[in-house]
């Protein structure tokens, strides 16, 4: 076959700026000159450290991604406080007091009482950080209060307040209350 009839050549033509040299035995064939330096066969020693090192580049670049994508450790309720506000005496029924739970997450934190005694709301959700409710006490007596926050993605946190309650005279005006009686 003359080179001029060959389709390879019509088709790809000669590739320019490359160093190429005619291979005996094969007629109008060229291929590649091997680079300078190049040596017969594979190095087997290299070829282990560059798996090696692949595959602890592969490893490390995991164990980054799992901790990048691990979840947050689970929130917790840090500090549960009954603000006594312009009440004299302490606790008193039907007096209202600001209920107040720092926590580090979104999470709904659900207010209540044991006892006699209602939040509004019984389910707040956090602003900057903080879970806010107004408790309002209906019964005098010992009053168990809880603050708890529950984690879908671990165990939940709960806080809880032990207070007194007594008879309260609630001024709405001065939004203000008086414990006359434990």
């Amino acid at each position: 076959m003359n080179a001029s009839a060959s389709p390879f050549r019509a088709i790809a033509g000669p590739v320019r700026g490359a160093d190429h040299r005619s291979v005996s035995g094969l007629d109008r064939r060229t291929v590649p000159q091997r680079a300078a330096g190049a040596t017969e066969g594979t190095d087997m020693r290299s070829t282990r450290r560059n798996a090696a090192a692949g595959a602890a580049y592969a490893f490390g670049s995991l164990v980054a991604a799992l901790v990048h994508l691990a979840p947050p450790a689970p929130a917790n309720v840090s500090d549960f406080t009954i603000a006594t506000g312009a009440s004299l005496g302490g606790y008193g029924t039907d007096c209202r007091y600001r209920a107040s739970v720092p926590v580090n997450s979104d999470d709904t934190v659900i207010f209540y009482d044991e006892d006699s005694g209602s939040f509004a709301p019984q389910f707040a959700v956090p602003v900057d950080g903080v879970a806010r409710a107004v408790w309002t006490p209906t019964a005098r007596g010992t009053h168990v209060l809880h603050a708890l926050q529950r984690h879908a993605d671990g165990p939940d946190s709960e806080l809880t307040v032990t207070l007194s309650v007594g008879m309260g005279i609630h001024f709405q005006d001065l939004d203000a209350c008086l414990v006359v009686r434990q």
